[in-house]
């Protein structure tokens, strides 16, 4: 018979082996979609009612996208532009503009499916405005503070936590902003006299990813709080750089050229480290290169821009670098009609959102992972549920505390966990219908695997998750 103490041991043994058994499962579903899709599906999105546009910008591990529907004038630049959001199923929303602007758009969206708005008017070049926002589908809009004396100000990105970040632009300078969760602003210390500051997107850590124009140089940072500026270091032979995104790991990407001025080439840069910069190459042909997003699992999405038009590329470190446009399934009806595709961000579920032109008329558009046929079988076979399980154990240790932000976060992660599985359902065949269902049901499926116990505690927040059409 086995002792207590045996016994305790023996279960913390167990739990252990389970956690490695549920990561390797999460890294073989996950992986296979995040890092090394062979082919992607094309989903159109929306275009708001009375504009001829759409432009994708930001997508949130739910498949949840916000942008723009916009119309171009006869000199080829917008002449008017409506914020856009795209849940799941459901029609395009508009966000703005607010009353007064004639321009409005959403650069960026969070886990919780929040959205930052940004409303300006334009006049000879110059963007003018003060009315930053955040959006929520639960509470609507509340406004963000600008600087006295700012005469336009833009939010450009937002995280789990409710932290937006953007800039202000006065009359003869710029400055970085950081919003806390509750609205509090925070101006961004000066890098030196002439220099402009722009922030342009915050992680869950806190960490703001900052450029710094002036001098006669264009140089890329991240800062927080804690440890203030931290600068990137240059690729080997570049003099000037740019970034567009950071993600949890502290991974930047973005540009970098001997000048982002004079006309040289754009190279797409990874970031691993402050001094660790990594130049991605380019598609064969292209001039110039950008590295717009990247995700948990360090994929990168980027542009090659050459005379002919516009070009999409992922880039892996085990795949290198492809072509986007290649990889559009086969079978998809879309398949050979997607022309200059632009695309911008990318999921933690390898979703990838941008823009093409079809039939002559550019839309927003979603590229989804299509599993190969091994891993579409593990999925009708249901192994990618111990993503949940995973995420529900995350959330599990809120049960004993009163409701708090990082409760909230994990409740939230364990809600997109069980939609990234039921969206890739349909490649499967879905082989059973789908209802309803609610993530966490307190004890009754994880804790069976790492308990006796059997009884739901009931303690925690149940969130129902949209079931996908398809299913």
């Amino acid at each position: 018979m086995m002792s207590s103490s045996m016994h305790a041991r023996w279960s913390q043994y167990r739990q252990q082996a389970i956690r490695i058994v549920l990561a390797a499962a999460v890294g073989l579903v996950v992986g296979s979609s995040a890092l090394a899709a062979g082919s992607y599906s094309v989903t159109v999105l929306g275009v708001l009612p009375g504009y001829d546009h759409g432009y994708g910008n930001s997508v949130n591990n739910a498949g949840v996208a916000v942008g723009h529907s916009a119309d171009i004038g006869a000199d080829g630049l917008f002449s008017a532009s409506a914020g856009t959001y795209w849940a799941t199923g459901q029609a395009a929303q508009a966000l703005g503009p607010a009353p007064g602007f004639v321009f409005s758009s959403l650069a960026s969206l969070n886990n919780r499916g929040e959205a930052v708005v940004s409303n300006s008017n334009i006049n000879a070049g110059q963007a003018s405005g003060n009315a930053a926002l955040v959006w929520s589908p639960k509470t609507g809009t509340r406004a963000l503070p600008s600087p006295a004396g700012a005469v336009f100000t833009t939010v450009t990105g937002l995280n789990d936590s409710g932290q937006a970040v953007g800039w202000a632009d006065f009359a003869t300078s710029r400055a970085g902003l950081v919003w806390s969760d509750n609205g509090e602003l925070t101006v961004l210390p000066s890098l030196g006299e002439g220099v402009q500051v722009s922030s342009q997107r915050i992680n869950n850590s806190g960490e703001v990813l900052v450029a710094g124009a002036g001098n006669g140089r264009q140089l890329s940072y991240v800062w927080d709080a804690a440890r203030g500026y931290r600068q990137l270091a240059q690729p080997v032979g570049m003099h000037d750089s740019y970034g567009y995104d950071i993600n949890d790991a502290g991974q930047v990407v973005g540009i970098a050229a001997s000048s982002l001025s004079d006309g040289s080439p754009y190279h797409a840069v990874l970031w691993s480290g402050l001094n660790d910069a990594l130049d991605l190459g380019g598609l064969p042909g292209a001039t110039n290169n950008y590295a717009m997003a990247i995700n948990a699992a360090s994929a990168v999405v980027g542009q090659s821009w050459e005379a002919a038009g516009i070009r999409s590329f992922i880039w892996t470190a085990s795949e290198g670098m492809r072509n986007l446009a290649l990889l559009i399934d086969g079978v998809d009806p879309l398949a050979g009609r997607l022309g200059s595709l632009a695309m911008r961000d990318i999921n933690d579920g390898g979703q990838i959102l941008g823009s093409a032109l079809i039939d002559g008329q550019r839309r927003a558009l979603l590229l989804s992972p299509v599993p190969e046929s091994g891993t579409a079988l593990m999925l009708a076979m249901g192994l990618t549920p111990v993503a949940c399980i995973v995420r529900r154990r995350e959330a599990v240790g809120c049960r004993h505390r009163a409701p708090n932000r990082k409760c909230e976060q994990a409740l939230v992660k364990a809600r997109t966990a069980a939609w990234i599985f039921l969206n890739r359902l349909p490649v499967a065949n879905c082989a059973v219908k789908l209802s309803k269902l609610i993530t966490d049901n307190g004890s009754q499926f994880a804790d069976r695997f790492t308990s006796r116990k059997r009884a739901p505690k009931g303690r925690l927040k149940l969130y129902e998750v949209p079931i996908p059409p398809d299913c």
